[in-house]
This record gives structure tokens, sequence and C-alpha cells, in this order.
């Protein structure tokens, strides 16, 4: 994958990549993230960049998920009050700004 920009990323073709996409994600973490010390390897600083935020990503939590599926299956999240909750949390957020 070649990234141009934090938002802008391309998929390429090769062997590596049909393996990778293959291959069960590891867990994130320090070990995982960092090279092999005889790799020869040195991330340039926009991937530690990159790293560094996606370590900020939160995890996702399993009762979260059921709650609001529950929440979903029982209709409180397609309401009137639900719909102008949504539109005025984005709104306020950065969503729309692009940052």
């Amino acid at each position: 994958m070649r990234v141009d920009s934090a938002t802008n990323f391309t998929p390429v073709s090769t062997p590596a990549t049909a393996a990778a996409s293959t291959a069960k994600a590891a867990p994130r973490d320090a070990e995982t993230a960092a090279p092999a010390a005889d790799s020869g390897f040195s991330p340039t600083g926009d991937l530690s960049r990159l790293l560094s935020l996606v370590k900020e990503i939160p995890d996702v939590r399993g009762e979260v998920i059921l709650e609001v599926l529950n929440r979903s299956a029982s209709g409180e999240l397609t309401s009137p009050q639900a719909a102008l909750d949504t539109a005025a949390a984005v709104a306020d957020s950065n969503v729309l700004r692009g940052s």
C-alpha cells in the first residue's frame, strides 16, 4: 500500500501484499510494531507517526457492540430524536471539517 497522506491510501498489488492480506492479524502492541533488530529496517518519521496514531485507536469492546445491537433492535437508534442527536453530534465534531 502506498500512503500519500494520512487520508489517501493507494493499494499496490505485489506478492507480498497478497500474502500479508491472507495472514492473520497480530495484536497491536510495542513488540509487533517494532522491527527485528537484525532486519536493517529503519522506519521513517511518517511511519513512526502513523504507528503512534494507530496505537491511540481504542480497541473495540464486545459489550459496547452488544449494547448498540440491543438499542438498534429496540428501535431506540431509529427514532426522530436519535436522528437529531446524531446530526448535532456530527455538526459539533470535526468530521465535516476534515480534521
